[in-house]
């Protein structure tokens, strides 16, 4: 579903106007930059309450201008992980050396729709990665990706006219249990917690594909520890040889 931009703005105009007239006074505020599409993103994700918005929108600002995002053009530099180091994204060095081929790419299939990344689990060596990177690495490595699906993005809600975001598949295909490290689990959702404001209406779904008999004991620890907004995106594709149900 890719709701129509000039009717969000018009069923949340209230909302934008409140939101609007509360961060215009802030030093970073560039009417240019945060105009009512991008408030829009912040009544939507919070909701009805306009207070929570102003206070999300206004700490965007300040993050964005902490670690200089608005400079950036981004659009290019997607995920993609295959275990060979990229000189022109060193935030994902560590990433990088855990992967095998083509653990996660990220493609625009069609120009006017959103992106998809995919992600096969098993060719991540989380026990490697849980050694080498601490929580702050992978907080740098969610603002990479994230920002530059947030660019991508953006222009294309602006160019269709349509609310359009990330599909992001895990592919769990050859997942043992054993491979799961609960350490790592934990900092990458403390991690993506840390930044989950700033980023809204990016994610549209998490879909878990080709999932295990025992999916169920790790999501029951995952959910816990994981953004809230995420968890409500997550679905669980059936296998092919048995039906596993949302837990």
């Amino acid at each position: 579903e890719r709701p129509l931009i000039k009717d969000l703005l018009a069923e949340r105009s209230l909302d934008i106007d409140s939101v609007r007239n509360a961060i215009q006074s802030h030093p970073l505020y560039d009417p240019s930059r945060y105009d009512d599409i991008w408030i829009l993103r912040y009544v939507l994700s919070h909701k009805k309450d306009s207070h929570a918005a102003t206070r999300a929108a206004i700490a965007t600002m300040e993050f964005r201008e902490t670690y200089q995002l608005n400079d950036l053009d981004q659009r290019a530099m997607v995920t993609h992980l295959d275990g060979d180091r990229d000189p022109n994204m060193p935030v994902y060095d560590k990433l990088n050396a855990c992967s095998g081929k083509y653990a996660a790419l990220t493609t625009l299939p069609d120009k006017h729709r959103g992106l998809i990344m995919y992600f096969f689990l098993a060719k991540l060596d989380m026990d490697k990665l849980d050694e080498i990177a601490t929580q702050e690495d992978l907080k740098n490595s969610h603002i990479q990706a994230n920002e530059s699906f947030y660019q991508i993005l953006d222009e294309i809600t602006r160019k269709t006219g349509r609310l359009t975001k990330l599909l992001k598949v895990v592919d769990m295909d050859g997942m043992t249990l054993g491979k799961m490290n609960r350490s790592h689990l934990s900092k990458d959702a403390a991690a993506a917690k840390e930044i989950d404001d700033y980023f809204p209406q990016l994610l549209g779904a998490m879909l878990v594909a080709n999932p295990p008999r025992w999916i169920g004991l790790i999501w029951k620890f995952c959910r816990l520890l994981m953004p809230k907004r995420i968890v409500e995106k997550v679905d669980f594709l059936p296998s092919n040889k048995e039906k596993v149900q949302k837990r």
